[in-house]
Formats: C-alpha cells, sequence, structure tokens
C-alpha cells in the first residue's frame, strides 16, 4: 500500500511513470523495509500509509479525507507527529480558510466516533494519556537516567558526538546517558530538543511563506522530507527502526535532484 500510493504521489507531481515505478520499487523492495516488517515486527509501515494516503488526497483536492489521514498517522505512534504536523501546515497553504475548517471539523468529528468504542472500553483520555506518558518519559526525564540514552540504535548525530566529546567507542557511543551535561548544565537530551525544534521551526516557517501555491506539493514534498530527517537525526532517544519515517519522504523528492544524488541519498539512508 504504501508503494502504490509512493507511485501515485510521483505521478501526481508530473514524475515519468518510469521514474514513478522506480521510486515505488526503492521502497517495496527496499531492505530496511522489509527487515523492520518480517524480522523486527515493526508497524511503522502502517504509519506511513496513512501519511502517504494524506498526501495523495491533498492532491487529489479531498481536505476532508486528507485531514482524516493525517490524524490516523498522527494517532498511530508519537514520532509521527512531527511529519504530521508539518504536514497539517501544507494543508493549510494548499486549501482555503473555508475548506480546511470544514475539513478538520469533519476529521476531528468521524475521529471521535472511530474511538467512542476505544475511549469508553478503556479511558475517554486515552490518547492523551499515551502522547503524555511518551513525553514524560522520553523528553520530561520520568525514566531511569541510565535507560534515557542517546540513541537506541539509531544512528542519528549524537553518537558521532559522545564519540568526539567524550571518548566513548562501540556501543557505549549509542548507550551514553542523555541526561549527561555536555555543555555547562545543558545535558544531551534539553540540547538535542532545542536544536530539533529549531529546526522543525526553521521548516516550518519556510512552508508557511513560501510565496508558490502548493498546486501539486511538488515544492513542498523537500521541504516535508528535510524537517521529518531533520528530526529524525537531531533526536535523541529514538531506534532505528524510526528512520524508516524518512524513507518514502526522501523517495518522493525525486524531481528535486539528479539521479546520482537521487539514489546516493536513499541508499545513504537506507
Amino acid at each position: 500500500g504504501d508503494a502504490l500510493f509512493i507511485y501515485l504521489i510521483l505521478r501526481e507531481t508530473r514524475t515519468s511513470q518510469r521514474w514513478s515505478l522506480v521510486g515505488a520499487g526503492l521502497f517495496a523492495f527496499n531492505p530496511a523495509v522489509w527487515f523492520s516488517m518480517s524480522v523486527w515486527g515493526q508497524t511503522h509501515v502502517i504509519s506511513l500509509f496513512f501519511l502517504l494516503a494524506s498526501i495523495w488526497l491533498a492532491q487529489r483536492q479531498r481536505p476532508t479525507w486528507a485531514w482524516l489521514g493525517l490524524a490516523a498517522a498522527a494517532l498511530t505512534r508519537p514520532q509521527m507527529l512531527v511529519p504530521a504536523s508539518l504536514m497539517g501546515l501544507v494543508l493549510l497553504r494548499r486549501f482555503s480558510l473555508r475548506e480546511n475548517v470544514r475539513a478538520t471539523a469533519w476529521s476531528v468529528i468521524l475521529t471521535f466516533l472511530f474511538l467512542g468504542p476505544f475511549l469508553m472500553a478503556i479511558s475517554p483520555s486515552l490518547p492523551i494519556d499515551i502522547w503524555l506518558n511518551q513525553l514524560r518519559f522520553q523528553e520530561g526525564g520520568g525514566n531511569e537516567p541510565a535507560q534515557t540514552v542517546i540513541s537506541l540504535g539509531a544512528l542519528s548525530v549524537w553518537p558521532l558526538v559522545t564519540h568526539l566529546v567524550e571518548g566513548a567507542s562501540g556501543l557505549t557511543r549509542f548507550s551514553y546517558p542523555a541526561v549527561s551535561p555536555l555543555v555547562g548544565d545543558f545535558t544531551y537530551q534539553r540540547i538535542s530538543q532545542l536544536v530539533t525544534l529549531g529546526a522543525a521551526l526553521v521548516v516550518a516557517g519556510a512552508l508557511l511563506l513560501r510565496r508558490r501555491p502548493a498546486a501539486a506539493m511538488g515544492d513542498h514534498l523537500p521541504l516535508l522530507a528535510l524537517g521529518t530527517t531533520a528530526f529524525l537525526m537531531l533526536k535523541t532517544g529514538l531506534a532505528s527502526s524510526h528512520m524508516l519515517i524518512g524513507l518514502p519522504l526522501l523517495i518522493l523528492c525525486r524531481k528535486s535532484m539528479n539521479s546520482v544524488t537521487y539514489f546516493s541519498l536513499v541508499a545513504i539512508w537506507t
């Protein structure tokens, strides 16, 4: 399903059929995708399904269903909040105020109706409870210091920092406590939060201030990919499986780079 949406999105951006098939193949036959799904049994491809569906539905001028897909993507896992938020800014730019108000209202209603039986059976505040718990433990220091590490296997920038600053080597570069001070009283975790927030704000500003309209969304896809990959590279505490979230967005940037750069970027990220 993800590969199909990648093909359809590339076709909507006036990418040739051949390169659209190549893009779909780069995801469908990607070893990282297979490993995440089949070996680890992770569900990131399901989260990506809703995000890619939202992008395609926006291209097809379906604001209500685009917002609904975006809500579904954000509810699947906390790490999807960043790309979902950036995609929300794209939808605000793409559709008129009246269309966005109507679409968001219907998406809230339909999401509530879908979640209603689960909320009544478990807790009315279930989605908020999950997000707050994740935020408290991963970002608020509510976890044990030894368990709050800079990386759960993700090849972000922080294993390089611990190697250069702390002299850590091997797996210690990943398992270094994120609550350790890096600059003065600022810990790895706090600096990561500030840098990630700054990158997200820069990309959000670029999305909102672009003068060209989001006619085919081709101009906005590189910014969406940039914001998502920056979050994955700059945030502490992410697992390597989370890196899969950025892969389809990079694949969708075919028209923004030449073939050598395109294949190199996808291969490096893989």
